[in-house]
């Protein structure tokens, strides 16, 4: 019954949508996800379903609007909406600009990005570091002579991973917590593209302080960022250093290194090693390696492999999925994640945020 009150709320929006579309021009898009996610250690079932509308309007030459519209209906029938993103874009002659609730997408690491400073990662998405938070900023890109883009973003409301249990954290919506970040690109410097970035703000991830609260430390930072290929290698290296204004969190270093490679079957491999040093003395470094696996199956469908490895911890994940295309735009995806520890307590670790063992399925539909 719940699906299809969110079928027909679907059904009845895009009726509605597409007859003032024809009168205004506005291009619309979209996708349904129904998820089914079990749990194997206790046997809960999870469901929800995720309908998200994109509306796109054009204004001329010089400006255009984006809507992401997001209908969420969980297992005890309780509907959200949001936008993940609205925005304005306004283009001059060499420079663009950017108003409204975005997602600013710095870095080339592969899910894991050291100068992604701004949007925090969605941990109740079934995959958190595929999906990111919008934040409310403006942005705006300079285009200079000989391949130089120049970066400027603003970020009046901070933004971070919500805390567990509803704890509060500091940051209020005042001047002081206003974020800003600064990138210049210089694009093909034999053939690697080559970005400088620098931050001041807060952390998007919570740590503990001294008074065992939790608190989004402030903290100046600086990073670098270099993409291109090594023969028919593309590479890759990003990091950042962090330098935090209050004295009990350690200055750190975060990277990550690494190769992907296509082979002439399509066999597709991701290797990247990532490391971060702890902010705190009770707060565990991690050095961790990912890896991901893809391969085409009878031209439609599609079987992939994603591996983490925290080498601290001896913490593993592994979720294998398969892709089967049921028509143009109609995917069913199975899948799974296992967790595995040498410790008991790995509630602070970089994999339990990401995943717990589970087994799952999820229907997406483009339209």
């Amino acid at each position: 019954m719940r699906r299809f009150k969110v079928l027909t709320l679907l059904l009845v929006l895009l009726l509605i949508l597409s007859s003032v579309s024809y009168a205004k021009d506005i291009e619309i898009s979209g996708s349904l996800n129904s998820y089914l996610v079990g749990n194997p250690n206790n046997g809960l079932i999870e469901e929800e379903e995720k309908v998200n509308l994109i509306l796109e309007k054009e204004f001329g030459f010089d400006a255009n609007m984006h809507l992401d519209l997001e209908f969420k209906s969980d297992a005890n029938s309780s509907t959200t909406t949001s936008f993940n993103e609205a925005y304005l874009n306004y283009y001059t002659q060499n420079m663009d600009w950017r108003l409204g609730k975005q997602e600013i997408s710095w870095g080339s690491a592969y899910k894991i990005n050291p100068t992604s400073y701004f949007n925090p990662n969605d941990l109740t998405a079934l995959k958190p570091l595929d999906e990111k938070l919008g934040v409310k900023a403006i942005k705006g890109i300079y285009y200079a002579p000989k391949g130089l883009e120049i970066t400027g973003v603003v970020v009046p409301f901070f933004r971070g991973i919500s805390l567990k249990n509803n704890a509060k954290d500091n940051v209020g919506d005042n001047v002081k917590n206003i974020q800003s970040g600064f990138k210049v690109t210089k694009r093909r410097f034999h053939d690697y593209d080559i970005s400088l970035s620098a931050y001041h703000g807060r952390d998007k991830l919570p740590a503990v302080d001294s008074k065992a609260n939790f608190i989004y430390p402030k903290a100046n930072r600086v990073g670098l960022d270099i993409i291109g290929d090594l023969g028919d290698m593309g590479v890759w290296a990003e990091t950042t250093y962090s330098d935090y204004q209050d004295e009990q969190f350690k200055n750190v270093i975060e990277t990550a290194v690494g190769i992907d490679y296509k082979f002439d079957n399509n066999l597709y491999l991701v290797g990247q090693g990532y490391y971060k040093e702890g902010r705190t003395e009770s707060e565990p470094r991690v050095k961790a390696a990912n890896f991901y696996v893809s391969k085409p199956i009878f031209d439609f469908h599609e079987i992939e492999v994603t591996t983490l490895y925290d080498f601290e911890s001896e913490t593993s994940l592994i979720e294998p999925q398969f892709n089967y295309s049921l028509a143009n735009s109609v995917e069913l995806q199975l899948g799974g994640t296992y967790v595995d520890s040498a410790e008991k307590d790995t509630s602070s670790g970089l994999i339990s945020a990401l995943g717990q063992d589970r087994i799952y399925t999820r229907l997406n539909v483009e339209f």
